[in-house]
């Protein structure tokens, strides 16, 4: 059976390509889902309008009409910010927008297949985690940077979700900083606590769903002819966190080696960014937000060699 899914994401101009890239795999992968963005600058709304996404929805920050939210932004950095508007956003939309199931994803995420049958596979939950699953080398990470990942997160409207993401709302705008301090970084430990206070809140146990470097030598990762399997289980969505790309002379787009951790699943990232990166320039020309400058042929080098070097070790 499927689900009828909302997706909602947080995105800036440094993001909005990686953002229609999310947007474009959504709409592939499960046809009829609405997405909506909270655009943090007019750049991103006016790009986004200007789209004409049949299946998009777009909101300001001044469309939340939160006093208390726009307060913080004058003594948060600019990624801090954005943090503190993700659990606003995602109360916004389950109090004021009424959707059955909604699910947060960072905009550099990719989705690989449908989301489906995770969402009927844990129908008795109200909120759906993804715990970092932190490999060996990583695992001293999880005191700091807390159990569940924030940047993919499955919502059933109701008074579990509502109740989350109310408290969520609360934590963030009293603190949500870039540095550990007290048990909380950033607007993620706050969801550490989740599971223990509501019965209806379950991690994801599927290990193809949101993958990213903090765990991806865990598994052994091969592909068949429709997908790549992570220990034979299909990939639902990765998350592309760190990675840093450029412009080429012919307007390709390019990845600093050293931010690539698995060189098919970043290629077929890339490919799909470009896709993106295509649809802009063809009605903003001039569009080069979130493209990082173009390294020395030095320094592609030493990046390769030591990229080469991690995965040989890994």
């Amino acid at each position: 059976m499927l689900t009828k899914l909302d997706f909602c994401t947080v995105a800036d101009k440094n993001f909005a390509f990686k953002c229609l890239t999310l947007f474009n795999s959504i709409e592939k992968n499960m046809p009829g889902s609405i997405c909506w963005v909270l655009c943090l600058d007019k750049e991103t709304e006016d790009l986004f309008r200007k789209l004409g996404k049949e299946y998009l929805r777009i909101i300001a920050i001044s469309d939340l009409h939160d006093k208390e939210l726009e307060a913080t932004k004058s003594n948060r950095t600019f990624r801090e910010f954005a943090w503190t508007c993700k659990p606003a956003f995602m109360n916004f939309l389950l109090k004021e927008k009424q959707m059955e199931t909604l699910v947060f994803a960072d905009s550099d995420l990719l989705f690989y297949s449908t989301l489906d049958p995770i969402v009927n596979a844990h129908k008795e939950s109200s909120v759906l985690l993804t715990s970092h699953k932190f490999s060996a080398k990583k695992a001293h990470l999880s005191a700091g940077i807390g159990y569940f990942n924030s940047g993919f997160i499955v919502f059933r409207n109701g008074e579990t979700a509502l109740a989350c993401t109310k408290r969520y709302r609360e934590q963030c705008i009293d603190w949500c900083y870039a540095y550990h301090d007290k048990g909380r970084h950033g607007d993620q430990a706050y969801l550490t606590d989740w599971s223990k206070r509501f019965a209806d809140v379950e991690e994801i146990p599927e290990k193809g769903v949101n993958l990213g470097t903090w765990n991806l030598e865990r598994y052994k990762i091969t592909r068949n002819e429709n997908n790549f399997l992570i220990d034979g289980e299909p990939l639902v969505c990765y998350h592309f966190h760190g990675l840093i790309v450029y412009k080429d002379r012919n307007a390709k787009i390019k990845p600093y080696p050293i931010t690539i951790h698995h060189a098919r699943i970043y290629r077929s990232y890339i490919q799909a960014l470009q896709e993106s990166y295509n649809q802009i320039i063809k009605i903003m020309p001039g569009w080069n937000y979130g493209l990082a400058p173009k390294p020395s042929a030095l320094r592609l080098i030493k990046q390769k060699v030591t990229a080469t070097i991690r995965n040989i070790c890994r």
